[in-house]
């Protein structure tokens, strides 16, 4: 009687059973920045792992990180194959380590500046001198944000009393109960926050239209395994979870052109230096 190493049994049992391939491949890795806490992030991500496990035929596992430094090291490292993140994260990513743009989510218009609902203020001037709590100070919302404000003739730097939070949900948070404050988000944590959460929230103004998400696919895949991840994903749109995604969230899927990305490039000295420490 010939014994198996017990290492080889469960394959086995796989193979007698009929199992799926598919329960025998390795999972498509997938990486979500971490601009909301990690269970939303997985409840945020749930319909797009679902419709690629399915398309792909492969299990699809999530990870993130703690913040945007450590996400990008994880990238670095080769955790993840495909992962979604802030263009400007996106272009660095693409510039330094040879990731590929598959794809890109579009808003209508991207961050928001929230006020308490009583607060006096009735334009941007009138925070001058106040709180502004923000994201990551490498967050697009942060970077929008202050880009926006500076064209507006308000220096977030110099005007302003800077607080960075870990996520987008926190900065939001830190104004409940504040009575003369602002805060900034992007257009789509708030819409998704409790109902009893904005009402106590009044939106003073926005920035344009913009790119706030983008896929990448690893250097690493295969070509014939990143071709099967771009099919899957100009599908997406159009399934049913997918049509449910994009309406209910106010965005589009489109194509990241270069120009897209290359407004990033300003950007990309000051990343490099505040991500040092991650890449060391």
């Amino acid at each position: 009687m010939v014994l198996l190493p017990y290492r080889f049994i469960p394959l086995l049992l796989c193979v007698l059973l009929g199992w799926p391939a598919a329960l025998l491949a390795q999972p498509l890795r997938l990486g979500v920045a971490p601009y909301l806490s990690t269970r939303s992030l997985l409840v945020e991500s749930a319909p797009l792992k679902d419709f690629l496990a399915d398309r792909l035929r492969q299990p699809v596992s999530i990870g993130t990180a703690a913040n945007p430094g450590k996400f990008v090291q994880r990238m670095i490292r080769g955790d993840f194959d495909v992962a979604l993140l802030p263009p400007h994260f996106a272009r660095y990513m693409q510039q330094t380590y040879q990731y590929q743009p598959v794809a890109g989510v579009r808003s209508d218009f991207y961050a928001l500046l929230l006020v308490p609902k009583d607060d006096p203020a009735r334009n941007v001037a009138d925070i001058k001198g106040q709180v502004l709590n923000l994201p990551h100070h490498l967050s697009l919302v942060a970077l929008e944000t202050g880009r926006w404000l500076r064209t507006l003739g308000l220096d977030p730097g110099r005007d302003l009393q800077q607080h960075f939070h870990s996520t987008d949900n926190n900065a939001v948070l830190a104004l409940i109960g504040q009575r003369k404050a602002a805060s900034a988000t992007s257009r789509a944590v708030f819409e998704r926050m409790p109902a009893e959460i904005r009402a106590q929230l009044r939106i003073l103004g926005s920035t344009s239209s913009a790119l706030s998400l983008v896929l990448l696919a690893s250097p690493r895949l295969a070509p014939q395994k990143l071709a099967a991840i771009r099919q899957a994903i100009s599908e997406f749109p159009f399934s049913e979870a997918g049509l449910e995604y994009f309406q209910t969230r106010g965005v589009n899927l489109v194509p990241v052109a270069e120009q897209d990305l290359q407004i990033y490039d300003e950007l990309l000295p000051l990343m490099r230096k505040d991500l040092r420490e991650f890449l060391s």
